[in-house]
Protein backbone atom coordinates (compact mmCIF):
# COMPACT_ATOMS: atom_id res chain seq x y z
CA UNK A 1 0.00 0.00 0.00
CA UNK A 2 2.80 2.42 0.98
CA UNK A 3 4.51 2.03 -2.17
CA UNK A 4 1.44 2.18 -4.52
CA UNK A 5 0.27 5.94 -2.40
CA UNK A 6 4.16 6.43 -2.78
CA UNK A 7 3.88 5.94 -6.82
CA UNK A 8 0.62 8.16 -7.02
CA UNK A 9 2.06 11.02 -5.21
CA UNK A 10 4.77 10.78 -7.86
CA UNK A 11 2.78 10.72 -10.62
CA UNK A 12 1.12 13.63 -9.42
CA UNK A 13 4.55 15.82 -8.97
CA UNK A 14 5.10 15.28 -12.16
CA UNK A 15 1.96 15.33 -14.12
CA UNK A 16 1.22 19.02 -12.30
CA UNK A 17 4.95 20.13 -13.43
CA UNK A 18 4.35 19.47 -17.09
CA UNK A 19 0.75 21.35 -16.95
CA UNK A 20 3.12 24.36 -15.70
CA UNK A 21 4.76 25.24 -19.04
CA UNK A 22 2.18 24.00 -21.64
CA UNK A 23 2.03 26.17 -23.98
CA UNK A 24 4.28 29.04 -26.12
CA UNK A 25 7.99 30.11 -24.88
CA UNK A 26 10.49 32.40 -26.55
CA UNK A 27 13.77 30.84 -25.98
CA UNK A 28 16.79 33.44 -25.84
CA UNK A 29 20.30 31.27 -25.60
CA UNK A 30 23.71 32.65 -25.76
CA UNK A 31 26.72 30.24 -26.27
CA UNK A 32 29.98 31.69 -24.45
CA UNK A 33 27.54 34.39 -22.48
CA UNK A 34 29.11 37.20 -24.15
CA UNK A 35 25.81 39.34 -25.47
CA UNK A 36 25.16 37.57 -28.73
CA UNK A 37 21.85 35.64 -28.29
CA UNK A 38 19.72 33.73 -30.71
CA UNK A 39 16.21 33.48 -30.20
CA UNK A 40 13.60 30.48 -31.07
CA UNK A 41 9.86 29.69 -30.47
CA UNK A 42 9.00 26.49 -28.84
CA UNK A 43 5.13 24.96 -28.08
CA UNK A 44 5.20 22.84 -24.68
CA UNK A 45 3.15 20.01 -24.05
CA UNK A 46 1.71 18.96 -20.95
CA UNK A 47 2.85 15.45 -21.68
CA UNK A 48 6.51 16.70 -21.02
CA UNK A 49 7.41 17.14 -24.76
CA UNK A 50 8.29 20.17 -26.75
CA UNK A 51 8.29 21.05 -30.03
CA UNK A 52 10.25 24.13 -32.65
CA UNK A 53 7.40 26.83 -33.53
CA UNK A 54 10.35 27.71 -36.23
CA UNK A 55 12.17 24.64 -37.22
CA UNK A 56 11.95 21.29 -38.26
CA UNK A 57 13.28 18.22 -36.40
CA UNK A 58 14.15 20.17 -33.21
CA UNK A 59 12.10 18.64 -30.39
CA UNK A 60 12.97 17.65 -26.72
CA UNK A 61 11.68 16.44 -23.40
CA UNK A 62 11.44 18.54 -19.96
CA UNK A 63 10.96 18.73 -16.38
CA UNK A 64 10.17 21.54 -13.88
CA UNK A 65 10.08 20.49 -10.72
CA UNK A 66 9.95 23.15 -7.77
CA UNK A 67 11.39 25.68 -9.32
CA UNK A 68 13.81 24.74 -11.67
CA UNK A 69 13.83 23.47 -14.92
CA UNK A 70 15.54 21.02 -17.33
CA UNK A 71 15.33 20.63 -20.85
CA UNK A 72 16.79 17.91 -23.36
CA UNK A 73 17.34 19.08 -26.97
CA UNK A 74 16.87 16.06 -29.15
CA UNK A 75 17.53 17.41 -33.27
CA UNK A 76 18.28 16.54 -36.52
CA UNK A 77 21.16 13.98 -37.28
CA UNK A 78 24.58 16.36 -36.93
CA UNK A 79 23.35 18.58 -34.49
CA UNK A 80 24.63 18.13 -30.81
CA UNK A 81 22.00 17.67 -28.53
CA UNK A 82 21.99 20.14 -25.57
CA UNK A 83 20.70 20.06 -21.86
CA UNK A 84 19.76 23.39 -20.37
CA UNK A 85 19.29 23.87 -16.50
CA UNK A 86 17.73 26.94 -14.64
CA UNK A 87 15.62 28.17 -12.09
CA UNK A 88 12.10 30.04 -12.39
CA UNK A 89 12.60 34.03 -11.84
CA UNK A 90 8.80 34.32 -11.77
CA UNK A 91 5.64 32.32 -13.25
CA UNK A 92 7.09 33.28 -16.75
CA UNK A 93 10.76 33.30 -16.90
CA UNK A 94 13.33 31.01 -16.32
CA UNK A 95 16.98 31.99 -16.08
CA UNK A 96 20.16 29.19 -16.88
CA UNK A 97 23.03 27.59 -18.37
CA UNK A 98 23.39 25.56 -20.93
CA UNK A 99 25.71 22.64 -22.74
CA UNK A 100 25.92 20.63 -25.82
CA UNK A 101 27.84 17.13 -26.34
CA UNK A 102 30.86 18.89 -28.10
CA UNK A 103 31.40 20.86 -24.72
CA UNK A 104 29.98 24.26 -25.89
CA UNK A 105 28.25 25.74 -22.86
CA UNK A 106 25.94 29.20 -22.42
CA UNK A 107 23.33 30.70 -21.41
CA UNK A 108 19.68 31.50 -21.33
CA UNK A 109 16.02 32.78 -20.99
CA UNK A 110 13.06 31.24 -21.47
CA UNK A 111 9.68 33.51 -21.29
CA UNK A 112 6.37 32.02 -21.32
CA UNK A 113 3.92 33.72 -24.33
CA UNK A 114 0.98 35.99 -23.14
CA UNK A 115 -2.33 34.17 -24.01
CA UNK A 116 -3.67 38.02 -24.98
CA UNK A 117 -2.84 39.46 -28.34
CA UNK A 118 -0.31 42.66 -29.14
CA UNK A 119 -3.28 44.70 -28.94
CA UNK A 120 -4.67 43.72 -25.11
CA UNK A 121 -1.26 43.63 -24.32
CA UNK A 122 -0.64 47.42 -25.18
CA UNK A 123 -4.32 47.81 -23.46
CA UNK A 124 -3.63 46.53 -21.11
CA UNK A 125 0.11 48.17 -19.75
CA UNK A 126 -1.88 51.54 -20.85
CA UNK A 127 -4.69 50.94 -18.20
Amino acid sequence: MKRYLLGLSLLVIVNCAFADLAGRWTLEFDYGCNGSSKIERYEFNSDGSWRSIDEDNVYGTYLDYRDMIILIFHSSPGAYPTTYAGNKESFTRYKGVMRNWNGSAGCFTLTKHSNLGLENQIEEIEN
